[in-house]
């Protein structure tokens, strides 16, 4: 599993993202061999890249079935799309509770899950951001969950320059943010290792300071 959790900020675990099916997933009901199905499509090849057949299909059941417990494709990828912040949410609250003695630890802890995620050669980027790009619609309420988990990281970090004593915490606190967003999607071009190894020096330039 990666961050992001590489999902704490910006990672999440992989499995979260994207569960592939085994021959456990088989003996669970209908909707939830569904959502486990749709997880992994979803992030692997894009919320457009697959339709409804495909999922039900994948997740060993019928198109009907699918159509039984989500009314349609956007009330599946909003879903989707809950599980995926409602699982970064946990990663952030176990960091919290592993690193969280000071700002520092907490820092620290959070610089290293996302490098251990992006040394992960089947992470392909935030699925939200990812999906985002999918949405054009500002109305459709998959943006609503996307944006809101956003503006939630966003002032987590806030509040996490604030605690380290850095200078103009709040803009130092979006910088960060567009960092761990930024690093996962260049990953896909770059030397992931010595992208990974180079984390520290940016998150720290970025802070005016050696704080990792």
């Amino acid at each position: 599993m990666s961050l992001i959790p590489f999902g704490i900020v910006t990672i999440i675990p992989i499995g979260i993202a994207r569960q592939r099916m085994n021959p456990d997933l088989h003996d669970l009901p209908p909707r939830e061999r569904v959502i486990a199905a749709a997880a992994r499509l979803f992030y692997e090849e894009g919320i457009r890249g697959v339709g409804v057949e495909r999922i039900a299909a994948e997740a060993a059941t019928t198109k009907m079935s699918l159509y039984r417990h989500f009314h349609s494709k956007d009330e599946l990828v909003v879903h989707w799309l809950g599980e995926v912040a409602r699982a970064y949410d946990g990663s952030w609250r176990a960091l919290e509770a592993t690193h969280g003695e000071t700002a520092a630890k907490l820092l620290g802890g959070l610089v290293a899950q996302v490098a251990a995620g992006l040394s992960d050669p089947d992470h392909r980027g935030c699925p939200l951001s990812n999906s985002l790009v999918e949405l054009p619609d500002p109305g459709h309420p998959g943006r609503d969950v996307i944006t809101a988990y956003k503006a939630k990281q966003i002032e987590r970090l806030q509040r996490l320059c604030a605690g380290l004593g850095v200078s103009d915490a709040p803009a130092k606190g979006v910088l960060l943010h567009a960092l761990f967003e930024g690093v996962q999607t260049v990953a896909q071009t770059m030397d992931r290792q010595a992208l990974a190894a180079s984390l520290p020096a940016f998150v720290n330039a970025i802070l005016g300071k050696r704080a990792v």
